[in-house]
């Protein structure tokens, strides 16, 4: 038997929320799709303007129901200032890797217990294309 060589690039892909554009209600923001069959190796949010709110909300990051609500980022709304970045360690990815399955709905943005009055960040998934 012999190995195929891949020759597959690495690849970052790039998703934004902005409460002037998505609002800050409770309930689900959907910022894009993911590739079928990608594999996502890592995921990273980049605050860019401070997130706040007049409650403590909840805001996970991940796939829709058949995958997992936080697959990427469980809550981060614990270091919400401009300027930070933070690295995902979501159920999806936090034992090795996750492909994208074609029911899935993308990345979204779930909002719980209080709703965000202010904020921007992005978020950038990393992997490779099967």
């Amino acid at each position: 038997m012999t190995a195929k060589i891949w020759t597959g690039e690495l690849k970052t892909l790039e998703f934004k929320y902005d409460f002037d554009v998505n609002g800050g209600a409770i309930g689900t923001v959907a910022l894009g799709n993911l590739p079928d069959n990608f594999i996502v190796t890592e995921a990273y949010v980049v605050i860019d303007t401070t997130i706040t709110s007049a409650g403590t909300p909840t805001i996970v990051i991940g796939e829709d129901a058949t995958g997992d609500a936080d697959g990427y980022f469980a809550d981060f709304f614990g270091t919400p200032d401009a300027g930070t970045a933070l690295k995902g360690g979501g159920a999806l990815i936090s034992d090795g890797v996750h492909i994208v399955d074609p029911d899935e709905d993308g990345v979204l943005v779930t909002i719980g217990t209080a709703a965000v009055t202010a904020g921007v960040f992005r978020v950038f998934v990393r992997g490779f294309q099967s």
